[in-house]
């Protein structure tokens, strides 16, 4: 506490938590951090990087926003595993900072 008896400037906890987030999910990407099938994502996202449009040339079932950003990744950094895998636990880590 101050001497004026305001406690200050408060912690960020939303920004600690969402760091905590991404580092257990980043622990956990030996297991696959999302736990589902990451080679459909990975798979889709590899044929957006190339050219091809979703819904027409790729058939899934979801919304856009994966496949899309991840060919977005993809087209800049190339297509590799470990930058999906990192992609994930960003999200992961930003979800826990929201929810928070």
């Amino acid at each position: 506490m101050k001497p004026d008896g305001s406690r200050g400037r408060p912690l960020p906890l939303g920004w600690i938590w969402g760091l905590l987030g991404a580092a257990v999910c980043a622990a956990m990407i030996p297991l696959e951090p999302n736990f589902l099938e990451e080679g459909i994502v990975v798979h889709a996202a590899q044929r957006i990087a190339e050219g091809e449009l979703l819904y027409q040339d790729v058939a899934v079932f979801t919304g856009p926003l994966p496949f899309e950003l991840l060919g977005l990744l993809f087209r800049a950094f190339g297509a590799e595993i470990w930058l999906a895998r990192m992609a994930v636990v960003v999200l992961h880590g930003m979800a826990c900072a929201a929810i928070y």
